[in-house]
């Protein structure tokens, strides 16, 4: 969970400039309409903004996801300065990303988070949870 490679997790930005969301995320994120709420399988927020950090965190953010949990409340880290990076997904990059990759080194972490296009990486991966 800290620094081996990025993780996609079933969350999505509903607002999407470029896109992504139809041609790359069509697995979940277009089961999820976008005008709906979020499903047991994927988790919708509303970042109508290219903004990825700060105070958006806690507009869009919601309690249980470890996002407004652990966000110090300025700049880019959760909990405090120089802890885990905490960007989130926006208009123009609408996945998110958890974990962190190595070369992040002390930034990443298991509250690490951050914004993508929703494209394979050599430095991206996804867990498979079963949940009874």
């Amino acid at each position: 969970m800290s620094g081996g490679a990025w993780e996609y997790t079933a969350t999505f930005n509903d607002t999407d400039t470029n896109n992504y969301e139809s041609s790359n995320g069509s697995s979940f994120a277009s089961t999820t309409n976008s005008r709906n709420s979020s499903t047991k399988y994927a988790t919708k927020y509303s970042n109508n903004t290219t903004t990825n950090y700060g105070t958006k965190i806690y507009e869009v953010g919601k309690i249980g996801d470890a996002t407004k949990e652990t966000y110090s409340g300025s700049g880019v880290y959760s909990w405090s300065p120089n802890a885990d990076y905490t960007y989130f997904a926006n208009s123009i990059n609408p996945f998110f990303l958890r974990g962190g990759f190595f070369s992040n080194g002390s930034y990443a972490g298991v509250f690490c988070s951050n914004y993508y296009v929703g494209v394979d990486s050599y430095n991206l991966s996804f867990r498979t949870v079963l949940s009874f």
